[in-house]
This record gives structure tokens, C-alpha cells and sequence, in this order.
């Protein structure tokens, strides 16, 4: 039996426990936005991420961006037309090339 909690800001979370989510959680509240559902729920299922035509812009997508190779099983990773700058573009191909599946 899991509990949810909702934290105001990036200093409430706890940082005893640091696994890809939690640090998506701390960037993604850093930037005062909230989550993205697919990437807090525990899933061994995640095998694609699934971003297209959002528009959602560098500041959303980025705390993504750095914790996408510690997600081993993704397959498939959508991210066309989010208005992305050729910043978060060099991280994420940093990212891309150490990932096994993708």
C-alpha cells in the first residue's frame, strides 16, 4: 500500500532515496511544473515515451532528458515538435548513445 504525497516544492522531497523519479521529481518541481503521470508511476511496462506535438519547451522536457538513460527497458522516446533548443537536443544525444534499446 503505496501513499501519495504532494510536495510544494523541491526541498520537501525526500533525498535519502535517489532513483530516476525522484530525481525527475526534484528538477520538475525546481521548475515549478507538475510531472508527467507516466514518468512518477512504478512501471516495469514502460517501454515508450510517447511526447509528440505537446509543445511543451526545454524547461518541461529537460528534467526528462537527464534521467532518461537510467530508464533501461525504454524502446521508443517521441519528443518531435516540443519546441526543443539545440541544448536540450546535445544532452539528450549524450544520453541516447550510452542506451542499450533505444
Amino acid at each position: 500500500n503505496r501513499l501519495l504525497y504532494i510536495y510544494s516544492n523541491s526541498k520537501d522531497l525526500p533525498t535519502e532515496i535517489t532513483t530516476p523519479r525522484t530525481n525527475y521529481l526534484h528538477d520538475i518541481t525546481k521548475n515549478n511544473l507538475l510531472p508527467l503521470a507516466l514518468l512518477i508511476r512504478q512501471s516495469d511496462q514502460l517501454k515508450g515515451i510517447y511526447l509528440n506535438n505537446k509543445g511543451f519547451g526545454d524547461k518541461y522536457i529537460e528534467p526528462l532528458v537527464k534521467v532518461i538513460d537510467q530508464l533501461p527497458l525504454i524502446e521508443i522516446l517521441d519528443l518531435q515538435d516540443n519546441r526543443l533548443t539545440d541544448q536540450t537536443f546535445s544532452l539528450l544525444f549524450q544520453k541516447l548513445h550510452t542506451m542499450k534499446y533505444l
